[in-house]
């Protein structure tokens, strides 16, 4: 182990590759209820493989229709970025069945989720992300 997270590096700014699975963020996310959730594109293979989610779009995931992909892409965005009317928002959480919403602390759209308690639940915070549950 030594040898690989030497080579690796921990340099004070990025987890080591075998300490991920560790980290606060997803060991939380392991005990919610797996269920398909909207997650940032630059999170979504970490999300997808260190805990029972999947991500309602994977960057890279160009397998088949291209246009499925350009859609769920777009449905995407748009939930975390709250580019949309709360009713839409509902609509489009629900044509994804999408359970979980994982939006960066720093994102802009954070104080809208946080306004829109009849949707959305924080479950969990860490220091680079927050966790909503979509409310039924």
């Amino acid at each position: 182990r030594e040898a690989l997270t030497g080579a690796l590096g921990d340099y004070a700014w990025y987890p080591s590759l075998l300490d991920l699975p560790n980290e606060r963020l997803y060991s939380e996310l392991r005990k919610l209820e797996p269920a398909p959730m909207a997650v940032r594109e630059e999170e979504c293979i970490l999300t997808a493989a260190l805990t029972p989610h999947y991500p309602i779009y994977v960057l890279g995931d160009r397998i088949g229709d291209y246009r499925l992909s350009d859609e769920r892409r777009k449905a995407n965005q748009e939930i975390l970025e709250f580019s949309i009317s709360p009713e839409q928002m509902r609509s489009l959480l629900g044509r994804y069945r999408c359970r979980y919403v994982m939006v960066s602390v720093g994102s802009q759209s954070l104080p809208r989720f946080r306004s829109h308690p009849e949707l959305f639940t924080e479950a969990i915070k860490s220091e680079a992300d927050v966790v909503f549950v979509v409310k039924s």
